[in-house]
């Protein structure tokens, strides 16, 4: 059975509220306790951008593509709300298939 657009919501909430909380303690980490990574995001261009997505998108995007495979099966916020992603037959999603969704997702 699919997952009402309330109940998706929600996990997403609850997702986004980890992540939010991920982004502030690694702001506070680069701006207050080790200022050398400021270095990383005011030069080159390139620079910033690769370490953005070291610091940012790579992490998020691992966040979902373990918790939503068959290695955990749930996000923290699928899992408090009571929904999973499975594949077409009911079955936990492999990694690759995980990595396949959550690359289609970022990239929209």
């Amino acid at each position: 059975m699919n997952a009402s657009f309330s109940l998706r919501f929600k996990a997403f909430i609850i997702d986004y509220i980890l992540i939010l909380i991920y982004l502030v303690g690694l702001f506070i980490f680069s701006v207050f306790l080790s200022p050398f990574l400021q270095k990383f995001f005011t030069g080159s261009l390139i620079v910033a951008q690769v370490t953005g997505f070291l610091l940012v998108t790579l992490p998020v995007s691992l966040y979902f593509i373990i918790s939503d495979s068959n290695v955990v099966e749930q996000s923290f916020g699928k899992r408090k709300v009571g929904i999973r992603v499975v594949g077409n037959k009911g079955e936990a999603l492999t990694m690759p298939h995980a990595t396949f969704r959550t690359i289609l997702v970022t990239v929209k």
